[in-house]
C-alpha cells in the first residue's frame, strides 16, 4: 500500500463523479466532487451531465479559479477524466494527472469516503437532494476529521467557522488593530495547524498501512505471464455463484508499479488496460476459473496509486478497461442491503467482449446513460423495480 504525500493546501486534490440519481425536474442528476487532501476542504456539485466539458469548466472555474491550480489531481480512469480536452487543461496550468486503477475505488480513498456520506443523504431526499448539497457541505467541513484532528473549514481559514448558536450566544471576537497583526495572527495558526494535520496523517496512514499489510501479499506476477482478470459485473435475477466474472486469458506486458501491472488481452493486443494486483490470478484452464479476490476495501486516507511522484503518461485509447460499455438497452431500480434504492442498466459491451449484463451506472460512459434517458423520458413509471 502507497500513501499519497501531503503538501500544502490544494496541491493534491482528487476528483469523482457521483450518479446517475434520480432527477430533479428532469435537471441534475449527478454530482462532481473535490476534496484537498490536506485540509480535507470538500467541493461538491450538482450537474445535468458529467462529461467532459462540465468536468473541465468545473475544475477550471471552480478549483483554480477560486483555490489555484492544484499540483496534482487523482481521479479514476473514467472516460470524462481522459479527455484530450482535459488533457490540454492540464498542461495548461501545470497540474499533473494521476489516476487509479478499475474497480479499485479505494485508490482514491478520501474522495470516496465523502462520497458515502453524499449518497447516504441523497438517498434519504429523491426528489430535492440537489437543494441541500450546501448544508451537507458545511456539516461536513465544519467538523473534526478523524486523521487531521482538526476541522477542514479551520484548515482553510485558520478560525472556526461561526456557528448560528455562536451568534445567539454573542461569544466574544478576537479583534485587530490592522491588517498586519491579523496577518500575523492568521500565520501562526495556520502554520501550527498545518504541521499537526500533516503529523496526524501519517500516524493515521502508518497505523492503516500496517494493518493493510498484515492482510496483503506481495504479488509475484511475472512479464508474460498469463492471467484469469476479475471484472465484478452482475447480472439481476442470478447467485454470484453461477456467474463468470472472470476473463482471459491475459498477458502481463509490463508491471507499473509495485501493486498495479499493464496486461493486453491474448485474443486481441490493442485491449489492454491496467490492473491492480487483488484483481489476478495465474490463468490455468478456461473451464477452471479461481475464486473471487479478497479486496480489501480501505476506509481511510490511505491510497493506492501506480506511482505517487511519477510523471503522468499519455493515456492512449487501448488503455481504457478491456470490456468497453457501448450501449445502454434497459435499466430497473434495485435495493441494497440496507433498502436504500440504486439503479441498474442492460448494457452491451463493444465487438461482444463479453455477454450482455446489468452493471451499475459506474463503469458506464456518463454520455450512453445521457442518451438512454433522453429516449426514455416518458417511460417512467414503467421502470421495473425488484429487490436484490
Amino acid at each position: 500500500m502507497l500513501p499519497i504525500p501531503v503538501d500544502g493546501p490544494f496541491d493534491r486534490v482528487g476528483v469523482d463523479v457521483l450518479g446517475p440519481f434520480s432527477p430533479r425536474l428532469q435537471s441534475n442528476r449527478y454530482i462532481v466532487v473535490f476534496t484537498d487532501y490536506l485540509t480535507k476542504w470538500t467541493e461538491a456539485f450538482a450537474v445535468r451531465n458529467a462529461d467532459a466539458v462540465t468536468t473541465s469548466k468545473l475544475f477550471v472555474e471552480e478549483i483554480v479559479c477560486r483555490h489555484s491550480a492544484p499540483r496534482t489531481l487523482l481521479s479514476d480512469r473514467g472516460q470524462n477524466f481522459m479527455s484530450n480536452l482535459l488533457k490540454e487543461i492540464y498542461k495548461l496550468v501545470n497540474t499533473k494527472k494521476i489516476f487509479t486503477t478499475a474497480y479499485h475505488p479505494q485508490g482514491d480513498g478520501l474522495v470516496e469516503k465523502f462520497n458515502g456520506v453524499l449518497t447516504m443523504f441523497v438517498d434519504d431526499h429523491h426528489t430535492n437532494w440537489d437543494v441541500y448539497i450546501p448544508y451537507v457541505l458545511f456539516a461536513y467541513r465544519s467538523s473534526i476529521q478523524e486523521s487531521t484532528q482538526e476541522t477542514p473549514f479551520y484548515l482553510m481559514y485558520g478560525r472556526d467557522a461561526r456557528l448560528p448558536i455562536d451568534v445567539a450566544l454573542s461569544e466574544p471576537t478576537v479583534t485587530y488593530t490592522d491588517a498586519d497583526d491579523y496577518k500575523a495572527n492568521v500565520l501562526i495558526r495556520l502554520q501550527e495547524a498545518f504541521t499537526l494535520a500533516k503529523d496526524n496523517i501519517q500516524l493515521a496512514q502508518q497505523k492503516q498501512k500496517a494493518y493493510s499489510d498484515k492482510k496483503s501479499v506481495e504479488p509475484d506476477h511475472e512479464i508474460g505471464q498469463k492471467v484469469w482478470v476479475y471484472s465484478p459485473a452482475s447480472m439481476v435475477g442470478l447467485s454470484h455463484k453461477l456467474l463468470q466474472p472472470w476473463s482471459g486469458p491475459h498477458r502481463i506486458i509490463s508491471k507499473t508499479s509495485p501493486v498495479n501491472f499493464k496486461i493486453e488481452s491474448c485474443d486481441n493486443k490493442k485491449h489492454q488496460q491496467i490492473i491492480h494486483a487483488n484483481r489476478i490470478k495465474p490463468f490455468l484452464d478456461p473451464d477452471d476459473p479461481p475464486d473471487a479476490p479478497n479486496v480489501f476495501h480501505d476506509e481511510t486516507d490511505i491510497q493506492e496509486i501506480e506511482n505517487p511522484d511519477q510523471e503522468d503518461e499519455t493515456i492512449e485509447d487501448n488503455d481504457i478497461e478491456t470490456n468497453i460499455v457501448v450501449e445502454v438497452l434497459d435499466k430497473l431500480w434495485t435495493r441494497d442491503d440496507e433498502g436504500r434504492l440504486e439503479p441498474k442498466y442492460f448494457v452491451k459491451f463493444e465487438n461482444n467482449t463479453k455477454e450482455n449484463s446489468w452493471i451499475k451506472p459506474d463503469v458506464i460512459p456518463g454520455q450512453l446513460i445521457e442518451d438512454f434517458e433522453e429516449n426514455y423520458k416518458g417511460r417512467g413509471a414503467s421502470y421495473r423495480k425488484r429487490k436484490v
